[in-house]
């Protein structure tokens, strides 16, 4: 049985603090077919946000990152994460939201 990959995007800016137990959640999840897209918007004074998102992607190779030129609110750096979407699902996310660990088995 082939499963799916369900993508998950997450439009970054200015948010490390919350960023790190969405992450953890992320990769916790008992279903291992995802790919985490992440488009960072952060300004030069937020550095830590760009370097936390490029030691994932070097991590675990289904972390995808992208430091964007400028920042497009929530709604351009969502289309900047779809770009780099390659899932059968798309999973909208923010740097602030948890998933129980089942979630995306079921």
């Amino acid at each position: 049985m082939i499963s799916e990959k369900v993508s998950i995007i997450i439009p970054v800016y200015n948010a490390e603090k919350y960023l790190h137990r969405c992450v953890q959640s992320i990769q916790g999840q008992t279903y291992q077919n995802w790919e985490l897209c992440l488009a960072d918007g952060s300004g030069a004074e937020h550095k830590e946000v760009g370097e936390y998102c490029k030691r994932l992607a070097a991590q675990d190779e289904r972390i995808k990152y992208q430091k964007l030129a400028k920042n497009d609110g929530i709604s351009g750096n969502t289309n900047e994460c779809l770009k780099l979407a390659t899932g059968e699902y798309i999973g909208l996310f923010d740097h602030d939201d948890i998933l129980h660990p089942s979630v995306l088995y079921e």
